[in-house]
């Protein structure tokens, strides 16, 4: 009977590791692809504001030094706190960017909407679980496999940035004065990113199901 019982937890256990892995994918899929959605679309953005090219150009370094300061931040608090959490957060900074992007009718508020991005990195953080769940013989594939959502979500998000901006415009109230559905980037962005902070905090509490069936010493990050 223990032996049966063990099986069946064991299984149960494959399965949830599974769970989580599909949730860091999707993460980092949906992350890289509005972020580049993003990125093709800011310097129309930014000019549209009144922002110049040196303006842009300090809008961008603020982007960049948040994210330099934010890494070793956000590793102490993985460390701390465990990968779910770290990765609640990756996910709720992400939707609050893209919220104050889509409201961002001002220079000040385009560099306000900077500062959630010191804490969003999904993909440090997605790589941190998949690095403690894997045997070193499964490492390899499975990084590899992320790195491939990190391509998808590249070309996706450069592809779909341009049409969603030529289609519907570059904020949310461009696309209400042409009685369109509001699908702008950012506005998109911020809502299906609310709901991958969802899938997110639910699907990666099987992570400590799972630790609690592994027989590694290591410590268990998830609790």
């Amino acid at each position: 009977m223990k032996s049966e019982s063990w099986g069946q937890s064991n299984a149960a256990g494959e399965v949830r590791r599974g769970q989580v892995f599909l949730a860091a994918y999707l993460i980092v899929t949906l992350e890289l692809t509005f972020l580049f959605m993003q990125f093709g679309v800011m310097p129309y953005l930014a000019k549209n504001l009144g922002l110049d090219s040196v303006g842009f150009g300090y809008l961008q370094t603020t982007f960049g030094v948040l994210q330099l300061v934010g890494g070793p931040i956000f590793g102490r608090f993985a460390d701390q706190f465990g990968n779910r959490a770290a990765l609640a957060l990756s996910c709720a900074s992400a939707s609050a960017f893209f919220l104050l992007l889509s409201i961002s009718t001002s220079i000040p508020i385009l560099f306000l909407s900077r500062l959630p991005s010191v804490f969003m990195h999904g993909l440090p953080g997605a790589q941190k679980v998949i690095t403690d769940l894997t045997a070193p013989s499964e490492r390899a594939a499975a990084l590899g496999k992320l790195g491939l959502c990190f391509g998808v979500g590249i070309i996706i998000g450069s592809a779909l940035g341009g049409v969603l901006s030529t289609k519907f415009g570059l904020s949310p109230s461009m696309c209400c004065n042409r009685e369109e559905i509001p699908g702008c980037i950012e506005f998109t962005g911020c809502c299906l990113l609310l709901v991958e902070y969802a899938v997110c905090w639910g699907t990666l509490q099987a992570g400590k199901f799972v630790w609690l069936l592994s027989s590694r010493e290591s410590p268990p990050v998830f609790l």
